[in-house]
């Protein structure tokens, strides 16, 4: 998804490049401020987990449903 959107911002920086053939500062300013924020937030979940609790039903079909799931990230970032 991050990757998606960094094509999509150098997209959209490389059809309002100038004259000069140079990237405007506003266009590297949203670039490196959503680079800024994605290795924040990538930091900022290293070591959590995450509870969830689920529950569903189907009236129609008379049937009903619990899921309970525990997400970890690891220091290094590994996802469990």
């Amino acid at each position: 998804m991050r990757f998606r959107v960094l094509i999509l911002l150098t997209a959209a920086s490389v059809t309002v490049v100038g004259e000069e053939g140079s990237v405007p500062p506003e266009a590297e300013a949203i670039v490196e401020n959503y680079c800024a924020a994605s290795r924040t937030q990538a930091q900022a979940l290293q070591g959590a987990s995450m509870d969830v609790e689920i529950a569903a039903s189907l009236p129609k079909l008379k049937k009903q449903g619990r899921l309970h799931a525990l997400r970890r990230i690891s220091s290094l970032g590994r996802i469990t």
